[in-house]
């Protein structure tokens, strides 16, 4: 094995248990997975957001998901990331 494959590999298994300590002392992770239209990959439009409180079973969640101020809450521990079928 050269010597950069060796250092690498070493340095994915250091980090492993890194990771793995961390992830132990902190809460769960969690993961959602998003499958179905475009508006989940980013293209939704501020505009729609006010349509989610006329139904009486999502108006709670608009109501989450709204901030002190009445803007959309902005979430800045958390990602996305997704793949297109192109």
């Amino acid at each position: 094995m050269k010597p950069t494959a060796t250092f690498l590999t070493f340095l994915t298994f250091l980090t492993s248990l890194l990771l793995a300590t961390v992830c132990a002392e902190a809460k769960p992770l969690k993961v959602f997975i998003l499958a179905g239209q475009s508006n989940m990959e980013g293209h939704a439009r501020v505009e729609t957001f006010e349509y989610i409180g006329d139904d009486p079973a999502t108006a709670p969640l608009l109501k989450m998901m709204r901030g002190p101020d009445g803007q959309p809450a902005v979430a800045e521990n958390a990602w996305i990331s997704y793949l297109t079928g192109h």
